[in-house]
């Protein structure tokens, strides 16, 4: 179900990186097995320690379900490479914001090179973690 999703992270410029490659790698898993999933909550996304959950309202809406897999997909790859490391609050922050630069990242490229629709919430995190648009793109 999320293949195109995957795709798309593939394809973007994270997905050029050792990082992205990993994400993509952990993504297919989890879609192959199952462990990404549509379902009703609050937030926009979540990764529960074993699955990644998407909010049932994206569903059909490919470039947040992109921007959303590959945040949460951020998560599960650190916790894999970190499997027993209990966080201090200054590592939870900075994985977090590691996630959301990963996740602004390829929100920029869809926006750049697939006319992906203005997400407010990320547009507002954007100046926040140092990402911008190429100069000149249109967006």
């Amino acid at each position: 179900m999320f293949d195109y999703d995957i795709a798309l992270i593939q394809q973007s410029s994270i997905g050029k990186t050792t990082q992205g490659k990993e994400i993509v790698e952990l993504l297919k898993a989890f879609n192959k097995a199952g462990r990404i999933k549509y379902t009703e909550m609050e937030e926009r996304a979540a990764w529960d320690g074993t699955d990644i959950l998407v909010n049932v309202n994206y569903l059909g809406k490919v470039f947040i379900t992109t921007c959303e897999l590959v945040h949460e997909a951020a998560h599960a790859l650190w916790r894999k490479k970190n499997p027993t490391k209990v966080m201090t609050q200054i590592e939870i922050d900075s994985e977090e914001r590691d996630a959301r630069i990963v996740q602004a990242k390829v929100y920029v490229w869809l926006r750049t090179s697939k006319k992906a629709p203005v997400d407010s919430d990320l547009e507002n995190r954007l100046t926040d973690l140092g990402v911008a648009y190429p100069e000149g793109a249109k967006r």
